[in-house]
């Protein structure tokens, strides 16, 4: 299942290359170096797993247009969130999230 969503991603983000003016989303995920080429980085986190990963690719680090950056970026987000929540929690208190509507100024034009 994993898989199917990462191979959707980067089907997304290889038709966005064709139409968008952003060239920092148009270059997302190609090769930095052309001589140097791409690599595969194993890295071992701190907790002991290991972790597999391309280098030498181009990144964006568009959460608003770009699939694969944006999917990146959410985990890591979610991943801090939870270690905050967790120590609040461990430390006897308790957190909770809360969203509300503001209303925009006359003439930004979300009116």
């Amino acid at each position: 299942m994993a898989q199917h969503r990462r191979e959707g991603r980067w089907a997304r983000r290889s038709q966005l290359r064709g139409i968008t003016t952003l060239r920092r989303v148009r270059n997302c995920g190609t090769s930095l170096d052309p001589e140097g080429g791409i690599t595969l980085a194993v890295t071992t986190n701190a907790d002991g797993s290991r972790s597999a990963g391309y280098s030498g690719l181009a990144s964006c680090g568009s959460v608003w247009a770009c699939p694969q950056c944006a999917a990146k970026i959410a985990t890591r987000r979610a991943d801090e969130l939870s270690k905050v929540m967790r120590a609040v929690d461990e430390a006897g208190g308790s957190a909770f999230l809360l969203t509300l509507p503001m209303r925009m100024p006359a003439g930004t034009g979300s009116d």
